[in-house]
């Protein structure tokens, strides 16, 4: 069996590394571009907010838009953190 000779062993484990390493560069550059996108969109809804009414602002498709991504990306940034700083 390939899986259980010793050759393949060693292969296996620089595989299993490489993909955590993979892993945590990827989540470390979600959690970059969710932030300058949170910001981004923070400023542009700041601004909609400060020249728009409430009723302006709920007939406004894109501004709904921009605020359920906006959100989106605040619970996501969310959650990754608190997957990552589960205690094992």
């Amino acid at each position: 069996d390939a899986g259980s000779s010793p050759a393949f062993l060693p292969n296996l484990y620089s595989m299993k590394e490489r993909a955590e390493k993979m892993t945590q560069t990827g989540v470390q550059l979600m959690l970059k571009a969710a932030g300058e996108w949170i910001a981004s969109t923070g400023e542009v809804l700041d601004q909609m907010e400060s020249t728009h009414d409430e009723h302006e602002l709920a007939m406004n498709s894109a501004y709904q838009a921009m605020l359920a991504a906006h959100t989106g990306l605040c619970r996501m940034t969310e959650e990754i953190n608190n997957q990552l700083n589960k205690k094992r």
